[in-house]
């Protein structure tokens, strides 16, 4: 039996107070405290590799315009998880990544749409009457009683009727305009009882690029806005975001077999790096996890904080910048590899941007 005074009993006594805060951390996370309501979760995708026609009319090069027009279809689609009411709009952008695009053309264009068919028939009435009444009663002294009633009735009564028509309230369901100084086009969507966001949808954008153009690679970017509330509270809802996603999609002009290789060669590379950076995360989850365990009373995060959560996005959108980064020796030779490769695919597919 241990004595109040043995050191060994204060030594197991300290090794066990060691785990607790961790029991005591998930007993705690779950009691007391108000169950989140299921929230409204979009995810998007859209294809790497889009094939550009070219559509310059002939007034065009009849002008002397260095210049053509070639137009890429962008399939996007979205899924919605959990209450579909509570997406309130999706915006997505397409934007050029160097110097070579500029916007001439989009579509979907600004939309507005009504519930009502047709006009919308109003029915006014207006009633005018007139009534007037006189009435007289009266007694002389205690001996003489008189008494009279005199009335006149006056009336009157005018009816007009007023039928028009009015257009019905338009509402928004799609708006859309260029960005960046026309380098860029977003396309803001609403819901409507006409309409459903969920699904695939088409977006055409038309580009001014010079005649020698050949290949070239956009970014597209797409967002979703909803309505947000944790069940319990009596709180108003808040808009937030419940859903945002990065694409960077490659552009051949069609017909050129050696464009859509270098094209082909961009789409590969990216899924070969997306791959490996995958593994990386799941490696940097496992150390910082352990080290969790290990150093509970120091380590309160599960990210590595070597490594930012955005490095995959550095990487790429500017990988040579990403390589002077300090972080990256702290990366898998399997992700530097496959970087060095998107790099070299990158810097090939620039060179048919005429």
């Amino acid at each position: 039996m241990d004595r109040p005074g043995n050191p060994s009993c204060s030594k197991i006594r300290f090794r066990s107070l060691l785990t607790c805060p961790v029991a005591f951390i998930v007993v705690f996370s779950g009691v007391g405290l108000p169950p989140v309501a299921a929230e409204v979760a979009v995810n998007f995708d859209v294809s790497y590799l889009v094939s550009c026609r070219e559509v310059t009319p002939d007034t065009l090069w009849t002008s002397g315009v260095h210049q053509k027009l070639v137009e890429a279809d962008f399939q996007i689609s979205t899924l919605i998880r959990g209450k579909a009411d509570d997406l309130v709009e999706c915006l997505i952008r397409i934007e050029s990544l160097g110097e070579g695009l500029q916007v001439a053309d989009y579509h979907p264009r600004t939309t507005l749409i009504s519930d009502v068919a047709g006009k919308i028939g109003v029915e006014r009435s207006r009633e005018n009457s007139f009534n007037m009444g006189i009435g007289l009663n009266g007694k002389h002294d205690q001996l003489v009683d008189l008494s009279g009633n005199a009335s006149s009735s006056r009336g009157k009564r005018d009816s007009e009727k007023f039928q028009y028509e009015l257009q019905p309230p338009l509402e928004l369901v799609a708006a859309s305009g260029t960005t960046g100084r026309g380098t860029g086009v977003y396309f803001k969507l609403r819901p409507s009882t006409q309409s459903s966001l969920e699904g695939g949808q088409q977006f055409k954008v038309v580009f001014l690029v010079s005649r020698s153009w050949r290949a070239d690679s956009v970014g597209v970017v797409c967002e979703a806005l909803g309505r947000r509330q944790a069940a319990g509270f009596v709180s108003p809802e808040s808009l937030g975001a419940v859903g945002r996603e990065k694409f960077r999609v490659a552009l051949h002009l069609a017909g050129d077999e050696s464009a859509k290789r270098a094209a082909e060669k961009l789409v590969f590379t990216e899924r070969r790096l997306r791959a490996s950076a995958d593994v990386q995360r799941r490696e940097i989850k496992n150390r910082s996890q352990g080290a969790l365990v290990r150093h509970f009373s120091r380590v309160f995060s599960v990210v590595d904080p070597k490594v930012p959560d955005n490095w995959l996005d550095q990487m790429i959108d500017n990988p040579a910048r990403t390589r002077q980064q300090s972080y990256v020796q702290h990366l898998s030779q399997e992700v530097l590899e496959a970087a060095s490769h998107y790099e070299q695919a990158k810097s090939d597919l620039s060179g048919f941007r005429g």
